[in-house]
């Protein structure tokens, strides 16, 4: 495909390439655009309608294996098929294991393809040939987070992204976080801030699976070992839930968003972290006015 392909002409190929899934999967319980006005808004600026870049497309396809639902979430950047899209499948039918062997098998195959190639049909293929063998374990395994037994480990992690503002990236940080029962916080924009605390496994399987997704940029920062007291979970934590936080942004180009600072180093100073601030910036912080 060639490289100067303009933004209108790669809308154009998203739509043809929407309408072939719909034509695939014409029921609603098996294929789903998040948000159906984005359909339209791509429409319109394909069509001279309109000269605002429209929102990325999301969908969602559900896949029935032997009676046992998976989820995909599909989000295709607006240059997509120049750059990958973003893929990631879950069920409830799945151990925590199997759902996170799947996603990396799945990224392997998506690597694998030609570079700037429509890719949505070979990966709609390949989950229909290999998702058997993920869920062909007759007893499965809870995918929720077990108390650890014995001497618990904890940690906390201080994760660092160029940039987060995908909503199915932000929606996925949140249910992961939770579904591990692991507190701290995840804050979007640019540059965007993870925090999780909580037992070292479950941190640990938090980190490599969230690293797998498509990014810019993500780094692991900072990882401390936390003391406990009389072996209780609680104890040495910074936070006691996990929750997105923002600030007030200051608006940047291409309608990007960027935090603000000061009130971010205020908002570590109030959790007892403030340390922290020069371990993902460089630089010393200070509290907003």
């Amino acid at each position: 495909m060639e490289d100067s392909l303009s933004l209108l002409d790669l809308a154009k190929l998203q739509l043809n390439e929407l309408e072939m899934i719909e034509s695939m999967y014409p029921n609603s319980d098996e294929f789903k655009v998040d948000d159906p006005s984005v359909v339209r808004q791509i429409k319109d600026f394909v069509e001279g309608k309109s000269n605002e870049l429209p929102p990325r497309l999301d969908f969602t396809l559900w896949f029935d294996i032997k009676g046992k639902k998976l989820e995909v979430s599909f989000s295709l950047p607006h240059d997509y098929p120049q750059s990958e899209p973003e893929i990631y499948a879950r069920s409830a039918f799945l151990s925590r294991d199997h759902q996170y062997n799947l996603n990396c098998a799945l990224m392997d195959y998506l690597t694998s393809l030609p570079a700037g190639e429509l890719c949505l049909s070979s990966i709609i293929l390949w989950l229909q040939e290999n998702l058997l063998a993920y869920f062909s374990c007759d007893s499965m395994e809870c995918h929720k987070a077990e108390q650890p037994k014995g001497e618990i480990a904890l940690n906390r992690l201080w994760i660092y992204s160029h940039h987060i503002y995908n909503k199915y990236k932000r929606k996925r940080i949140l249910e992961l976080a939770r579904e591990l029962k692991l507190t701290g916080f995840c804050l979007p924009g640019k540059p965007g801030v993870i925090c999780v605390e909580g037992s070292s496994d479950c941190c640990n399987y938090f980190w490599q699976d969230i690293k797998h997704m498509n990014w810019k940029k993500i780094v692991l920062k900072k990882s401390e070992d936390l003391e406990t007291e009389n072996n209780a979970i609680n104890t040495g934590k910074h936070f006691q839930t996990f929750d997105e936080v923002s600030f007030q942004p200051r608006r940047g180009p291409a309608k990007e968003y960027h935090m603000d600072m000061g009130d971010f180093f205020k908002y570590l100073e109030e959790h007892n972290c403030s340390y922290a601030f020069s371990d993902l910036f460089g630089v010393d912080g200070k509290s907003g006015l």
